[in-house]
């Protein structure tokens, strides 16, 4: 059970970081070959990183198999609804962290840090149960 939980944890980080790579890259992709203003560039590697992450956070790191649409719609809406709920949980620890005096970066890496605890722990219990 822990050796499963220990290699379920290095594979999230490891896709953490792959996304990462995703939202650079498409947002340096849009930026550089396209004329959309930043904004939409912004948006459009975040969609792409999300459903990335998705796709390996589904397959690879929960191995969920869903065997019907339904089922598979839900997942997915309770995933985007997670990371929506992750990006409020990132501006208050941040704002926060700020107000009681931290710098904003140091500020932004423990906000980052919760949001990380968050979306693994909701994704193994409330989204790929």
């Amino acid at each position: 059970m822990v050796k499963l939980f220990q290699k379920e944890l290095i594979l999230y980080v490891l896709m953490g970081g792959v996304t990462t790579l995703v939202n650079l890259s498409v947002f340096y992709l849009m930026d550089e070959t396209t004329v959309l203003n930043v904004s939409w560039s912004v948006t459009i590697a975040n969609v792409c990183a999300l459903l990335f992450a998705y796709v390996s956070n589904k397959y690879w790191v929960f191995r969920s198999h869903n065997k019907t649409r339904q089922a598979t719609v839900i997942e997915a809406m309770s995933f985007v609804s997670v990371r929506l709920a992750s990006l409020l949980i990132d501006i208050v620890v941040t704002f926060g962290c700020i107000h009681l005096g931290m710098p904003t970066l140091v500020a932004k890496i423990a906000a980052n840090v919760v949001v990380i605890a968050v979306n693994y722990v909701a994704s193994k219990w409330f989204v790929f149960k």
